[in-house]
Formats: structure tokens, sequence, C-alpha cells
């Protein structure tokens, strides 16, 4: 059998690496396991305490990302029309980028509900946007 890898994997395996470190994502149990992603562990009878631990810490995290985008679509109601996100009609990437741009500075702002559950320092907005400066 011939094994071929998607681009999406080669992607995954070029930029889930920064600095030396491997970053994951962790999906849900509907997806197989492969380079750069993680699901939890399927819920059986002899699953050991280490693996329920592992599920329910991991649960407690997605739990936060959701908030995010959630957050994210609360802010801008556009994202969640689908008539307005036809791909190749509307830029729909730059879209939720710039979403997520904006609502990263309207956090560093306001605050949001995920750094007060990490109990984490927002970084300042000079910081944040030193980011995005073009050099000169």
């Amino acid at each position: 059998l011939a094994v071929t890898i998607s681009p999406i994997l080669k992607a995954l395996d070029k930029y889930c690496i920064y600095v030396g470190t491997q970053f994951n994502l962790f999906l849900d149990a509907g997806y197989r396991l492969g380079h750069s992603m993680i699901t939890p562990f399927r819920v059986r009878r002899d699953m050991t305490p280490e693996e329920m631990e592992w599920n329910r810490r991991m649960s407690r995290q997605r739990v936060a990302v959701e908030w995010s985008i959630g957050r994210v679509k609360n802010l801008f109601k556009m994202l969640t029309y689908k008539k307005n996100l036809k791909s190749l009609m509307s830029p729909v990437a730059t879209y939720f980028f710039l979403a997520m741009h904006l609502t990263n500075i309207n956090s560093i702002l306001y605050g949001n509900e995920v750094a007060q559950y990490f109990n984490v320092e927002v970084e300042t907005l000079e910081t944040y946007l030193t980011e995005f400066r073009m050099p000169s």
C-alpha cells in the first residue's frame, strides 16, 4: 500500500514546532491520532486512573478554547451566518483572523474569562501590537 501524506499533515509537521518545542492539536475522539494530533482516551471499563485524569484535564482545556471561539463569534456576529461565509466568494480566512486579532485587543482592554479561569496575566496592548508593526 502506498501511503500519502495530506497537505494538512505536512503543514502540521511544519508549523507545530516553535523554537524547538513540539506542539500538538487536541482533537475530539472522532479524529484519528496522527503526528501533532492527540485525542482523549476512548472510554472503556478498564481505563486507568491516569487515563481518566488525562481526559478530565484535557476536557477543561477544551472548554476554555470553546469559550474563546464563542467570544469571537459573540463580538463578530457575521461569523455565525453561513451565508456570509462562502469560500471563493468572500475572504473567509481574513474575516476570522481579523476577528481573532480584534478580539485579542478587546480582551487586553476589557479582560476575558479564559485568562481569569487560568489565572494568567494578560500582556499589555503595546506588547501585543509590537508583533504586528512593520519593520522600518
